[in-house]
Order: structure tokens, then C-alpha cells, then sequence
């Protein structure tokens, strides 16, 4: 118990980088100690003890974002990437702020919640411009995580369609009908009901309308629906 305590008192009202780590705040079940910190620059923010144990807490969250911006610049201009207009380093700027700047309007979904972008693609965007170019990019494909429990790295991201993204989410919801399950936007997809028309819908509500439209036999045909083949049902 003794050791424990000297371990969270080298951090108290200690320096480490360009902040201040002031003094525990909270306890969260996951996480554990909270610690208020300021910056440098006067933003007042939190970091959990592991984050601060690691190392990885130097700056504020903002301060963390600027400065790799300001490095990713120096590297686009030597690599000549350097153009805002660049579809891919604009992907790669969304990723960053929604995972590490807490003023970003999704960095609830993704920051708060313990999302992160692997340190190769954080600190290089020439890294994840060759990933995105070496793994199926164009310009109709949006950047999509495989486990949407999972980080940004490049053994958990792809390159798909928005439909397909939107299916891959926490929040899609899926029916089954006879054994074949698929989420809302693909069954209106199948069946040619309109999406606001199952919306909102129950689950019973829906069969029956599925089941209007098709008969409950399988015939076997398959049929790409969101880039995934899956079993349809034979049209009346």
C-alpha cells in the first residue's frame, strides 16, 4: 500500500513537459485517478494516470493537435503533399481532432469515449497517405474502422462506401427474417420500401412488411448488398 501511495505522489504538483499535473480530481471505474492538469498555454484539462505514468501527456490536448499539424505541414511540404485541397490529408486531419481535440463536436464519440490514432499515423501523415493509397483509396470512399470498439490503425481501418460505414456503427440496428439477418438500410435496399418507412418501426412491424414483399421461402440466389453477399428472398 505504501509503494502505491509513493507512486501517485511523484506525480502530484509535478511537472512533466509543458504541463502542470495538480491533483486528483476523481476516481472512474475503468480508468481509475483523474488528475487535473494545465497547460502551458492556461487550458486547464484531465489525464488519467496511465496516460500520465506513459508519458504521453506533455501538453494539452490542443496544444498536442496544433503541434502535430504545424510537424505534419513541414512534412507534406517536403513530401509535396502540402494542399489543403488533398482529399486524404483532410481525412487524416478529421481523425486526429475527432480523437484527440476535446472542442471537436465528435470527440465524444471517439476521444471521450477511449478512441486513439496509432503513433504511426499520429505523427506522419506521409504513413497514412501510403496506407490509404497501398489499401483501395479513391475519393467515393469515406475512412472506416472494422472494430468500431477498435483504434485507427492500419490493421483496423479500410477504405469503404458511406452505406457501408453507416451500417458498421454502434448504433445500426439489425432484424432477422428467417434466419437472415441484416440491418434497416439493407432490408429497405431489398425489399424497395422506403427507409422511413421501417424507421423507428418494431421488429414485428417490420417482418411484416419484409414478408409482404417476399415470399417465405429462401431461393438461394445470392445478391451484394453494401459490398457484403448475403441470401435474398425471391420477388412475388
Amino acid at each position: 500500500m505504501e509503494k502505491k501511495k509513493e507512486f501517485y505522489e511523484q506525480f502530484r504538483n509535478k511537472r512533466q513537459g509543458r504541463i502542470l499535473i495538480r491533483d486528483v480530481v476523481r476516481m472512474e471505474k475503468k480508468v481509475g485517478r483523474i488528475w487535473a492538469c494545465v497547460c502551458d498555454c492556461g487550458k486547464e484539462f484531465e489525464a488519467s494516470t496511465s496516460r500520465i505514468a506513459s508519458g504521453g501527456c506533455a501538453e494539452c490536448p490542443e496544444c498536442a493537435t496544433r503541434h502535430n499539424l504545424e510537424r505534419a505541414s513541414r512534412e507534406l511540404r517536403t513530401h509535396g503533399l502540402g494542399n489543403r485541397k488533398n482529399r486524404i490529408y483532410r481525412e487524416w486531419c478529421a481523425m486526429k481532432r475527432r480523437c484527440t481535440c476535446p472542442s471537436d463536436t465528435d470527440y465524444k464519440f471517439y476521444g471521450a469515449k477511449g478512441t486513439s490514432v496509432c503513433q504511426e499515423w499520429l505523427n506522419s501523415f506521409p504513413a497514412f497517405y501510403d496506407w490509404a493509397m497501398q489499401n483501395g483509396y479513391t475519393d467515393q470512399l469515406t475512412l472506416d474502422r472494422i472494430n468500431c470498439e477498435g483504434n485507427y490503425n492500419p490493421q483496423n481501418c479500410r477504405w469503404v462506401p458511406m452505406s457501408v460505414q453507416s451500417v458498421n456503427r454502434k448504433q445500426a440496428r439489425f432484424i432477422s427474417v428467417n434466419g437472415l439477418t441484416m440491418c434497416i438500410a439493407d432490408w429497405a435496399r431489398a425489399t424497395g420500401i422506403h427507409r422511413t418507412s421501417l424507421a423507428g418501426k418494431s421488429d414485428a412491424y417490420i417482418e411484416d412488411r419484409v414478408r409482404a414483399r417476399f415470399p417465405a421461402v429462401l431461393d438461394g440466389e445470392e445478391w451484394e448488398i453494401c459490398g457484403r453477399k448475403v441470401f435474398i428472398w425471391r420477388r412475388n
